[in-house]
């Protein structure tokens, strides 16, 4: 399953080498669109980031609800804003990065 995430600049080079670990919560978020990711990036205020396709099995990760999706569907203009959450590192070889973005 193909899902996406954003970070930080100064993650890139770690995420490029590590893949992407657990954060304090215990957990790695991703969002099934790339427009839904980059929304959340804006949503959190992030100024310029990097976004990633992450390679995932459907059993590593669950759906996450921490988000109204009625919301950000309107914001993204798709019929489904689903985001889901991983409690495991995700190697870097299951990490793509799809590139940089200002905002």
């Amino acid at each position: 399953m193909k899902l996406y995430h954003y970070s930080t600049f100064e993650n890139f080079p770690s995420i490029q080498r590590e893949g992407l670990k657990i954060g304090a919560d215990n957990v790695v978020y991703l969002a099934e669109s790339p427009e839904l990711a980059r929304e959340f990036a804006y949503i959190y205020g992030l100024k310029s980031y990097a976004l990633f396709e992450v390679d995932i099995e459907l059993n590593e990760i669950s759906e996450s609800a921490d988000h109204n999706e009625d919301y950000f569907k309107g914001l993204t203009q798709k019929t489904s804003a689903k985001c889901y959450i991983s409690e495991h590192n995700i190697p870097a070889d299951n990490v793509n990065f799809m590139g940089m973005f200002w905002v």
